[in-house]
């Protein structure tokens, strides 16, 4: 298995080299998580910094696709100067758990955020341990640049869900 945690940037040339859109969509033996930033701070950030926008690739939710927004903070809720961010959700973690539980099957992960350093490093990571715990699987993990540093808010935001789930309480 691999799991491939990438930039939007690289993340959208890779989808757009292999001709990826919603109308041509990965393989089966294939599984995307797309995290973008919410609404107010993908506005007043990207436009205050120009970077380029931060949209999913794919505009709708597929069977092997999931888009998630959530900003890159360790905290529920943060005023900053470019508005109000929101963290990842119990709800949206219970939803990428559900989401990689229901494709341990799948071979090759692609999973970025905005620069491929904490959120989607956290939700890779996540995704590399589940599956060699629970599913005994090899994982070949690499990242953008080698980076290790993930989100621990959002890390543990996904074990907390995990065991919500295991335990029968979500």
């Amino acid at each position: 298995m691999r799991i491939n945690v990438l930039s939007h940037r690289a993340f959208d040339m890779w989808m757009q080299e292999f001709g990826f859109s919603d109308e041509c969509l990965p393989d089966k033996d294939e599984a995307v998580i797309s995290i973008c930033c919410t609404p107010e701070i993908k506005h007043n950030y990207l436009e205050g910094h120009k970077h380029e926008t931060d949209e999913h690739w794919f505009k709708e939710q597929h069977d092997n696709v999931l888009n998630v927004d959530f900003d890159d903070i360790t905290t529920p809720t943060k005023s900053t100067e470019y508005g109000m961010s929101y963290g990842i959700t119990d709800e949206q973690a219970e939803s990428i758990v559900k989401f990689v539980l229901a494709h341990s099957d799948v071979e090759n992960w692609y999973i970025h955020c905005r620069a491929g350093r904490c959120r989607s490093v956290a939700v890779g990571l996540f995704v590399k341990e589940l599956m060699e715990s629970k599913f005994n699987k090899q994982v070949n993990y690499r990242t953008t640049r080698f980076i290790t540093y993930q989100n621990e808010f959002v890390a543990w935001k996904l074990r907390a869900a995990l065991q919500r789930i295991e335990n029968g309480s979500n």
